[in-house]
């Protein structure tokens, strides 16, 4: 898998939500095409754009960081999220989140498994176990959500 990524994070030390925000545009090169080319908008702010094996994620996406974890008092308890993980982290949550999309071509296994690539390719020694992380956690933590009325795909055909 090549695995180039180029991007900034801001950390935000704030309580809330979103703990890095991207400064920049995050490009990874997925390592297997995905189904057609998309762009994906939430809330009326495009998020990502994907062509085959490209993604794009524009600058201002936010993530929590790696999950599982929780924010008690404003101090996060879980799983750490060093420098290291975060473009994995960021690519992970944007396939989820528009994975449920009709013109998503890709399923949560196959987000799980570009997750733990990418934390492989930046030589990330708990890759594995951060793998099993998404793999047991992530589906409980998205199935506790409730899906979303404001994002979408315009897909284009060449």
């Amino acid at each position: 898998m090549t695995a180039s990524l180029k991007s900034r994070f801001r950390y935000h030390t704030r309580p809330g939500k979103w703990k890095f925000v991207l400064a920049g545009e995050l490009v990874c090169h997925l390592g297997i095409p995905l189904r057609g080319s998309h762009v994906f908008i939430d809330k009326d702010i495009t998020i990502a754009r994907l062509d085959g094996a490209l993604l794009t994620i524009f600058e201002g996406y936010a993530i929590d960081g790696c999950s599982p974890a929780i924010d008690i008092r404003g101090r996060r308890v879980g799983t750490p999220s060093p420098e290291s993980t975060l473009p994995a982290a960021f690519v992970h949550d944007c396939l989820y989140q528009f994975a449920s999309l009709a013109c998503a071509g890709w399923s949560r296994s196959q987000a799980d498994s570009i997750f733990r690539d990418l934390l492989r390719a930046r030589g990330f020694p708990l890759a594995d176990v951060y793998f099993l992380g998404v793999t047991i956690f992530g589906g409980i933590h998205r199935a506790l959500r409730r899906p979303s009325t404001s994002i979408a795909c315009i897909t284009h055909h060449c």
